[in-house]
């Protein structure tokens, strides 16, 4: 956040401003538009890491380098089942359209997407940098 002034006009702009004062006064949490803005916010911080970061090989880029080799297929499968989530608007896979329940890695819709499954292997980089090395993503696999 500190490096990305980006971020900071989003955080600090009038939209932003009222959408979280909303937020906090309303006396349910509303977890779709708490999801959306930080997804928002998420976003705009992956590209300024690309930007800063990954394309420049700084040492934070090599750290998530490093991530990516080592977490291998399953983090593969992992970010592939979270933008297939976000494409179908649920993570109920039995949900989506029957070529999508098991789909292989170089499916097309995957293809289409690498960068929003890069921001997802971003998303569990940041979290596994956080609070270390989880035992896996979850339950599903593709085949």
């Amino acid at each position: 956040m500190a490096e990305c002034p980006e971020a900071r006009a989003f955080l600090e702009s009038s939209e932003t401003v009222k959408a979280l004062s909303n937020l906090r006064a309303s006396t349910l949490v509303d977890y779709a538009a708490v999801a959306a803005l930080k997804l928002r916010i998420l976003r705009i911080l992956h590209r300024s890491f690309e930007t800063n970061h990954a394309q420049r090989q700084t040492s934070r880029g090599e750290a998530f380098l490093q991530f990516l080799r080592q977490s291998g297929a399953t983090l593969d499968q992992f970010a592939t089942f979270q933008m297939l989530s976000e494409q179908f608007a649920t993570h109920d896979w039995t949900r989506w359209p029957a070529a999508f329940q098991r789909p292989s890695l170089d499916s097309i819709l995957t293809q289409q997407n690498p960068d929003r499954i890069l921001f997802f292997k971003y998303l569990q980089w940041l979290c596994e940098s956080r609070r270390g090395p989880q035992q896996g993503y979850g339950h599903w696999a593709l085949q």
